[in-house]
């Protein structure tokens, strides 16, 4: 379905025809397949942010505009590569499956789609560029805002999860935290757009030894993958293909191909109901308890439970959060799913 544009004042529609009101001023999301399971909000003094979770059938397509600039990041999804492309500027780095973060300028046309992604959890942050952000001494306000597509930043993407966090906390709530949270997200923000170049384009694989390597690892989950057949296959010596793999990635090697693995078993879990022992050994893991220890580690919560909180169908209700007109009248509230 294509996009159609939208003022802040009008509310896209659920594929079923009921109104879905987005939190962010100026944002709204073509939402036909998909539904809203859950969405908290927060507002602070310059910043504001939505923590959203949706579930689809068949993709995702978002539209991402906004009357404010904003970071669109992606925190976990489940199928295929939530993709960000916007009409004007914004470098965008290497294809990117897991987590990434957008930064997007006001009043730019971008998107967020997948062809057959059918879970998603992102956070969409806006910034009040009209006060005095403090940026702090030597941080340039304009850096900060160079727009980037799809890129990672440890720092970046750990203050995103914060703030989501802080989105659960709910109206009424000291708004020091986030209000220091904002601030932090900034200067992280500023110190990335005055570096003279992004370091994951630096070095890196050419496009199609990229593609060629991982489509490789993505076809061989299941089975052993060695690194001398990795760096053939890019016709680079041992140690000259890991550290251009990971100037291309932000990952080395091993840790890619365990993401990749951990976002199959994730894909299986929530989408079909093959039992844990067979995912360990579709996914490539030794057997049920090296799967769970891997996938404790990396998602918080060992397999059996995070299928379980995300698979039940009770905590999957549609919310309905007030709309929001303006950046000085959307209310800080917490909507619990029904």
């Amino acid at each position: 379905m294509s996009l159609v544009a939208q003022s802040q004042f009008e509310r896209p529609a659920s594929a079923a025809g009921a109104p879905i009101d987005w939190p962010i001023s100026g944002t709204a999301v073509d939402a036909s397949g998909s539904r809203l399971v859950t969405l908290e909000r927060r507002d602070w003094t310059t910043t504001r942010a939505a923590h959203r979770v949706l579930r689809s059938d068949g993709g995702l397509n978002l539209d991402l505009r906004s009357e404010q600039p904003q970071l669109f990041i992606v925190l976990e999804a489940v199928g295929a590569p939530i993709v960000v492309k916007a009409q004007q500027g914004g470098a965008s780095s290497a294809r990117r499956p897991g987590p990434h973060i957008s930064l997007i300028p006001g009043q730019t046309v971008a998107t967020a789609a997948s062809e057959s992604s059918t879970y998603l959890r992102e956070i969409t942050i806006q910034f009040d560029m009209t006060g005095d952000p403090r940026w702090g001494t030597g941080l340039d306000p304009c850096a900060a805002m160079t727009p980037r597509l799809m890129f990672f930043d440890q720092r970046v993407m750990r203050l995103g999860e914060l703030l989501a966090d802080e989105c659960a906390v709910g109206e009424g709530a000291d708004t020091l935290y986030g209000d220091s949270l904002g601030l932090a997200l900034r200067q992280a923000l500023a110190r990335l757009g005055q570096s003279a170049a992004n370091p994951l384009a630096r070095g890196g694989l050419a496009p199609w030894q990229l593609k060629r390597v991982i489509d490789y690892m993505e076809a061989n989950l299941s089975a052993g993958v060695r690194l001398e057949a990795l760096a053939e296959l890019a016709d680079f010596s041992l140690s000259h293909f890991s550290r251009a793999f990971k100037a291309s990635t932000g990952l080395a090697p091993h840790r890619w191909l365990l993401d990749a693995r951990l976002r199959e078993a994730r894909n299986l879990l929530l989408n079909t109901e093959v039992s844990l022992a067979e995912i360990a050994l579709d996914t490539g893991f030794v057997d049920q308890p090296h799967f769970t220890r891997a996938f404790t580690s990396a998602m918080g919560e060992p397999p059996g439970a995070w299928r379980k909180m995300r698979c039940d169908t009770r905590s999957h209700a549609a919310l309905a959060p007030r709309p929001c007109r303006s950046w000085d009248e959307a209310p800080s509230t917490r909507r619990a799913a029904a």
